[in-house]
């Protein structure tokens, strides 16, 4: 017979009446006491469970990252923004992330880039830039023929990369690998032929140094 992994989450909830000054003390209170163990949730706090597939990524269900226990606010596992929700890791409130996988040993999803947000204005700001990128970046690839209007946000792209990057040349020949021709590449770099080759040559001589 062959084996399968299965999710089963419950979720507890207790409303708790806390006297204090102000909402944040009282808040700081109950926070206080839920990590002392003064307050423990048990089967009477049940309001939620379900039984589904592990290792799905969806905006219902919480999942475990390197941060903690965490939660999709938009997105899939190719781009996504998440809400961690460890207290201890205050700098990293809001992920984007991207090619997330589901590590089954260790219940955990992996990405292979991110960047952190403290704030969620931010983190909404990128996210919406990246997902962006992404689909026009995704247009080029499979159309041969590349739009006018596109070609000023490809020099755009190839601007952000060359700030990232600190090297021209695989700039260059990174924007040649979304299937410009080197006619493309003179117009939205505004370089001539001669130009171009010598980039794309001095590119080559840095991977063979480099693989040598």
């Amino acid at each position: 017979m062959k084996k399968f992994e299965v999710v089963v989450e419950e979720m507890l909830r207790r409303v708790v009446t806390e006297e204090a000054d102000t909402l944040e003390d009282a808040i700081e209170n109950v926070e206080n006491k839920y990590d002392e163990s003064e307050i423990v949730l048990d089967y009477e706090d049940l309001t939620y469970q379900e039984i589904r597939k592990n290792g799905e990524l969806t905006k219902e269900h919480t999942f475990y990252t390197y941060y903690g226990k965490s939660a999709l606010i938009e997105g899939d596992k190719n781009l996504a923004l998440i809400k961690t929700m460890n207290k201890y890791m205050q700098d990293y409130d809001y992920v984007v992330a991207k090619n997330l996988t589901y590590n089954s040993e260790s219940d955990m999803f992996n990405w292979e880039e991110e960047k952190h947000f403290t704030n969620i204005i931010n983190a909404i700001e990128y996210f919406d830039a990246q997902q962006k990128n992404k689909i026009e970046e995704d247009y080029i690839k499979e159309n041969n023929d590349i739009p006018s209007n596109i070609k000023l946000k490809i020099y755009d792209l190839m601007v952000d990369e060359i700030f990232e990057l600190s090297n021209y040349s695989e700039a260059v020949n990174r924007m040649k690998g979304y299937g410009l021709t080197n006619e493309e590449l003179c117009c939205i770099t505004s370089m001539d032929e001669k130009e171009l080759e010598g980039i794309l040559e001095d590119y080559e001589d840095e991977e063979d140094y480099e693989n040598d």
